[in-house]
C-alpha cells in the first residue's frame, strides 16, 4: 500500500522513515479517524474490536506511548550523544565509524536541541489523529530533528517519544503502550507468547500482545479469536 518503500536495517533510522511514509499516506487519504496504531507482524489483538472501540472512546485525546526521559539506561544515555551509522550495511565499515565516534564522543558531545526535551520508550504505540497530524507537520518545517536522528541508535524508541511529549498534547499522553509482552530473564527479546500464556493474556487489561509467532504456536490465535466470540 505504501509507494515510497524503505530498506530496513535493525537500529537504523530507515524503521522512523517507514513508518513515516505510512503515516503521512494515512493523512493524505483524507480520511477521518481517532487512533493510529502501530502493529507489527508479530503483535495481535487480546481483546475484541468492539472492546478495543469502546477503550479508545474512552480516553478520546490521550495518547499511547511509554516514556521516560533521556539521558536514561544505555543506550539511551551516554550513546544517544553519540553518532551512530547503523545504516551502513557493511558490518567492518560500521564497527569502523562505531569506533570512531566513541573517539569523537571523549572531545565531543553532540548537543540536541534547546528547545526540545529527549524521551525514549518502547517503539510501539496507539496516537490520535491530531498527534497524527503534528508529527507529519514538524517533521516537515523542522528538517533538523530527523538530521539528528538520522544519527541516532534505535531511533525508533526515542522518536515519536520526543515528538509527542514536545507536542501540545504533552499533557494528554498516558505512559502505556498498551501491550502485553513478557520478558525473560536477562534476555533482549520478549518471549514468544503460545498457547500456554493464553489465560495471562485472557486476563490482562492490555488490547495488544507482542510477540505472536504462527510458526511456533498456531493454537494460541485460534484461542484468543474464540475468545473474542
Amino acid at each position: 500500500m505504501v509507494e515510497k518503500r524503505e530498506n530496513i536495517h535493525w537500529g537504523a533510522f530507515s524503521i522512523v522513515k517507514a513508518t513515516l511514509n505510512a503515516m503521512e499516506l494515512i493523512v493524505n487519504l483524507n480520511k477521518s479517524f481517532d487512533y493510529l496504531v502501530l502493529l507489527s507482524g508479530q503483535d495481535y489483538p487480546i481483546k475484541s474490536n468492539d472492546y478495543i472501540s469502546n477503550y479508545f472512546s474512552k480516553f478520546y485525546g490521550n495518547d499511547f506511548i511509554e516514556f521516560f526521559s533521556i539521558p536514561g539506561p544505555s543506550p539511551y544515555g551516554y550513546d544517544f550523544y553519540m553518532y551512530h551509522f547503523m545504516d551502513i550495511r557493511n558490518i567492518y565499515l560500521r564497527k569502523f565509524f562505531h569506533g570512531f565516534s566513541r573517539l569523537l564522543a571523549l572531545i565531543y558531545k553532540r548537543k540536541f536541541f534547546r528547545d526540545l526535551t529527549p524521551f525514549g520508550g518502547s517503539a510501539w504505540w496507539a496516537i490520535s489523529y491530531n498527534s497524527t497530524k503534528f508529527i507529519i507537520d514538524f517533521v516537515k518545517k523542522n528538517p533538523r530533528i530527523i538530521k539528528f536522528f538520522k544519527r541516532t541508535i534505535l531511533p525508533d524508541e526515542m522518536f515519536f517519544q520526543t515528538l509527542i511529549l514536545n507536542s501540545p498534547n504533552s499533557s494528554n499522553v498516558i505512559n502505556n503502550n498498551l501491550r502485553f509482552i513478557q520478558w525473560t530473564g536477562s534476555s533482549p527479546n520478549p518471549s514468544i507468547l503460545t498457547k500456554h500464556n493464553f489465560e495471562l493474556l485472557k486476563e490482562s487489561p492490555k488490547l495488544f500482545a507482542r510477540k505472536l509467532d504462527l510458526l511456533k504456536d498456531k493454537e494460541i490465535f485460534d484461542l484468543l479469536d474464540k475468545s473474542f466470540q
